[in-house]
């Protein structure tokens, strides 16, 4: 999963951030499939988005992007 946010989503390659994105968001979003949710964080001029599955333990991120606004 690693490999590909670094080869797709650069911006967005810190794990820190990643990890404070999930852990301390801004905002929480459920998402269009059933058993996933949205994590929005601001740093510094980017909106970060990680979406997390929680079908299984532990809980897996499926994505993470950033723009610079918050995304709809």
């Amino acid at each position: 999963m690693y490999a590909k946010v670094l080869g797709e989503h650069p911006s967005v390659a810190d794990l820190e951030m990643i990890d404070r994105t999930v852990r301390t968001p801004d905002e929480r979003r459920s998402d269009p499939r059933p058993g996933r949710e949205r994590f929005l964080r601001r740093e510094d001029e980017l909106w970060v988005l990680a979406v997390v599955e929680f079908g299984e333990v532990p809980a897996i991120i499926v994505t993470v992007f950033a723009a610079q606004r918050p995304p709809v």
